[in-house]
Formats: structure tokens, sequence, C-alpha cells
């Protein structure tokens, strides 16, 4: 289903659906620099702490996303993401009031719930806004505002923190929030609109459980999600705990601590994703196979840079590191998503990748930061600092799996690739659904393509 829209409005569109998912992401963010403000303030244990960034808040919003994606696939796109990013700007509002362990766990549970109800129906009106190479640049500058968000999140989070408390962080990000839904219900139009207007059939999702049984089928598709599972384990669960772990440490000073990490993380989370296209395409183009045999032995790096910054006696050497473990975290972005959006068809994308993430962010997610805060408390009886520097080293142990994972994938891709193009149970609308071709979409942004 595609739209007949100017291209000054879909820019627009784009800027603000990447705005908003930006946004979104700020709280998970900021977290990261102010664990240890929060431990001292509402004298939490480090297994308190994981709970609330990790189990507490993934499983609400990975579960959620389900349904939420269900009702983007049928619904008004529009409304709900506006009433999603309000619902995340008042709980981000209600996190500057709390004052004990139970009401910042409702809070996170309930920005749990608002994120969860965003990124379904972006992601899906994306797709009708834009078709053709369109659709991939459109996709390629969407995800960056990921990185763009480590930036600015950073920095909110540590000079916010260290002159105003950590409290007044959460209430100044959740001004764009409020702003942002009233654009959206205002500006943003959805196609499926135009279409209930005209004789055109309407496209319907099929039943949840042969979207599951498809995507099951496909082995490809399996290791792919359990690899980036575990790659997310560490660049979402493990790095969620640097903050503490500088502070800890290093005794830096959260404002410095921000700035480093917004200069650092937010260079390499762009440089990340762009690069991993630009190697896809100069070196694997039509050749996942040896993409994700690549992405394989990369990801092992993982493990050796992870230990090089906990346990380097050097502040500055240690922050460096950070560079290289998040860039191997968002290289391999742009071509899996391309790979995805060839092994899925159109009608269960929404939900596809709701599940997807609901795989990606329980293990990721929700499971990481636990994982960190449990072994932080275990070892700190006979370790003291030292305990969260070796939690995190083992917790990083999980590259390993992820690099089991996409060897395995790389056995099947050709294979499943074949039989997406050839089912026309999957492809009936080809050309208008998929995207133009297998390439990573972030580097036509690095080539200037589609400009």
């Amino acid at each position: 289903m595609k739209t007949h829209l100017s291209s000054r409005y879909k820019t627009y569109a784009l800027i603000v659906l990447t705005c908003t998912y930006m946004v979104s992401f700020l709280d998970r963010i900021m977290i990261g620099i102010l664990l240890q403000p929060i431990k001292e303030d509402l004298q939490l244990s480090d297994t308190q702490l994981g709970f609330l960034t990790g189990i507490a808040f993934a499983v609400f919003y990975a579960t959620l996303g389900i349904p939420m994606a269900r009702w983007a696939d049928k619904g008004n796109r529009v409304t709900i993401a506006s009433l999603a990013i309000g619902a995340w700007g008042v709980m981000m509002l209600m996190t500057g009031f709390v004052t004990s362990f139970f009401q910042l766990l409702v809070v996170r549970i309930g920005a749990a719930v608002g994120e969860a109800g965003i990124f379904p129906p972006s992601f899906s009106l994306l797709s009708d806004y834009f078709s053709g190479k369109e659709q991939n640049k459109a996709f390629s500058i969407f995800m960056l505002g990921l990185s763009i968000c480590l930036v600015i999140g950073y920095l909110i989070a540590g000079w916010v923190n260290q002159y105003y408390g950590w409290r007044m962080a959460f209430i100044v990000v959740a001004i764009p929030g409020f702003m942002l839904s009233l654009l959206i219900k205002l500006t943003l139009r959805e196609p499926r609109k135009e279409i209930d207007n005209t004789n055109t059939p309407k496209e319907v999702a099929p039943p949840l459980r042969e979207t599951f049984r498809h995507l099951w089928g496909i082995p490809t598709y399996r290791n792919i999600v359990m690899a980036y599972s575990m790659v997310n384990f560490v660049s979402i669960g493990v790095l969620q705990w640097c903050g503490a772990f500088f502070i800890r440490n290093y005794g830096m000073e959260t404002a410095e601590l921000g700035l480093w990490f917004g200069i650092l993380g937010g260079g390499a989370g762009i440089g990340g994703t762009l690069m991993g296209g630009y190697i896809f395409d100069r070196f694997f183009t039509g050749n996942y196979h040896g993409f994700l045999r690549f992405t394989a032995i990369g990801v092992c790096m993982l493990f050796p840079c992870m230990a090089i910054m906990v346990w380097v006696p050097h502040k500055m050497i240690s922050l460096m590191m950070l560079m290289p473990i998040i860039a191997l975290g968002l290289f391999i972005y742009g071509p899996i998503t391309a790979l995805w959006q060839y092994l899925i068809h159109g009608r269960i994308r929404a939900v596809s990748q709701a599940i997807t993430a609901l795989v990606l962010n329980l293990i990721g997610m929700g499971l990481g930061p636990q994982a960190v805060g449990i072994l932080s408390d275990y070892f700190n009886p006979t370790m003291g600092v030292s305990a969260l520097s070796l939690a995190m080293v083992i917790a990083t142990s999980a590259a390993f799996g992820a690099a089991f994972f996409f060897w395995r994938a790389s056995n099947s891709v050709d294979a499943d690739m074949a039989s997406a193009m050839k089912n026309n149970k999957l492809y009936e609308a080809v050309g208008t659904d998929q995207p133009a071709e297998a390439s990573s979409s972030a580097s036509i942004i690095l080539r200037g393509e589609g400009t």
C-alpha cells in the first residue's frame, strides 16, 4: 500500500517519526549514567538496579509490543504513535517525583508501555510513505536516530544531574515527548484513510499463530534473532552499567561522563551504523553467507574489548574502548534489517518486528542488566569495587554465543532468500511492499545515493 505524497511532506514525516523514536530512547540512554546517583539517593542494591533497568522494563516493553503491533497493522497508526509518545512523556514527568524503589518500578513499567507503542506504527508508516530506494534511505535515517540519541541522552543526563539532580533530567525530556505527541496527531496522515475511501481491498493481517509459525519456519530468521539477542545482551545490557563503572572506579562526575559518553558513544554509534552498510555493499553485496560469517568473527571482539575497558588502569584508554564496543553492536543493524525485509512479507511486517523485539529485548534488555547486577552483588563482599568489573566481563562472554548463531545463520541464508523470492504467499505484492535491493540502507547515505 503506497500513497502519493509530496517529497516535502514525506521528508517532514520522516523527521517527526525519527525524532519520536529518538526521544523515546532517551530514558534508556540516560539511566546508564544515572544508575549510581539513583542507587545512592534511593539506597538500592545492584540487583534492584538491574531489575529496574532490565527485566521490569523489558518484560512489559517486549510483550506489549505484539498487541501494539497488531493494533498498528489494523488501526490508525498516527493515533497510536501520538498516544504512545504522550504516555511516555507522562511517565518521564512522574519519574521526577519518585521517592522509593516501588514508585520507580511503577513509572519504569509505565514508560515501557508507552515505548512499546512507538516503534511498530512508526516503522509501518514509513513503509507506506516510502518505496524502493526511498524506503531504504528512510529506514537508515530512522535508525540513525538511536545513534544521535546517544549523544543527546548522555549530555542531558550528565549535565542536568550534576547541577539539578537526576530527577530533573527526566522532567526535562518529558517536554519533547508532549510536543511530539501533538505534532504527530495534528500534522501526520494515516494512509489507510485514503485506502478506506476507495474500492481497493484492504490488506488483512494473518492470525498471530500463523505469523509465529511462518517466522519460526525460517532457519535464518531463528538464528539471527538468537544471535542479535546475545549481541544486545552485551551492547545494551552490559553497557548499561558503564556509567556506574566509571563513577566507582575513576570517581568521574556525571557532567564529565556525559560529555565523553556523548562524544565517543554517539560518534561510534553513527560511524558503526554507516560503516556496517559500507562494508556490506563494498565487500558482501549479494553475499549474505559471507557477511554473516564475517559478523560471527567480528562480534567475538566484544569480549577482549570489554576486558580491556574494565581492567586497563587508565581512564582515557578505558573510555576509548567504548567506541569499538558500541560500533560492533551497531554495524550489523543495516544489513540485517534489509535481510529481514526480504524474508518477511509486508502484511505481517509490524507484528514480525514486535515478535523480533520480544526476543531481542527479553534477552538483551531484560536479562543483561539483571545478570550484571546479580553478579556484582555476589562478588561484592570479596572484591569490593572490582566486583562490577568482573560481572561485566563475565556477562560479555555472551558474544561467543552470538558468533555461534550468526555462523549457523550463514549456512541457511542463501536457501531461505531463494525460497522467499519464489514464495507467492510471501511476496503477493512484489515491487510494492518490499525494498528494491537487499542492500544496507545505511550505505546509501554514505555513498550519497537517492539524494
